[in-house]
């Protein structure tokens, strides 16, 4: 890599994961950049979801490396990697019964408690429609939830599945 080319924010070298015996993805590379987007796709089973989980720590990678920004956190746990600004907001993500701000804060739990009021103001700031419904109970489907949660805990970088 040339010395003036950005250092990648995620970088995925070589994964191997799946369930238990089943294996899923055979040597997977992905580099994300910093407020760099990019979208995974493909037919369902091809491993995508299985991809976010793996780099979440959701479920055991079992050869390759995974860094993020700059530090290798193949073997981080999950709350780890959240505190690190790592988040996953799965499909079934999202507490339906709570309000909008209990899942927000779902979110910010991993962050330190000064940090956390502050980080829900500016998601309300960014989000002013959630401000307005912060107290309405989640329902189905909790799209709102799932994107709050993952704010909530000030991500540099998300996926979801």
């Amino acid at each position: 890599m040339p010395h003036d080319a950005p250092r990648p924010l995620l970088d995925v070298a070589g994964i191997a994961a799946g369930y238990r015996r089943l294996q899923v993805l055979w040597g997977v590379d992905l580099v994300v950049h910093e407020h760099e987007s990019v979208v995974l796709l493909g037919a369902n089973g091809a491993g995508k979801t299985t991809l976010l989980k793996a780099i979440m720590s959701l479920v055991e990678v079992w050869a390759g490396r995974i860094d993020f920004a700059g530090e290798n956190i193949t073997r981080l746990r999950t709350d780890q990697r959240v505190q690190r600004g790592i988040v996953f907001m799965s499909e079934t993500s999202g507490f339906p019964g709570l309000t909008v701000e209990e899942n927000v804060l779902i979110g910010a739990q991993f962050l330190p408690a000064n940090r956390a009021r502050g980080r829900i103001d500016e998601l309300y700031a960014i989000f002013p429609a959630l401000a307005e419904r912060r107290r309405q109970l989640v329902g189905r489907p909790a799209q709102d939830a799932r994107h709050c949660q993952g704010a909530g805990g000030q991500p540099a970088a998300s996926g979801h599945g």
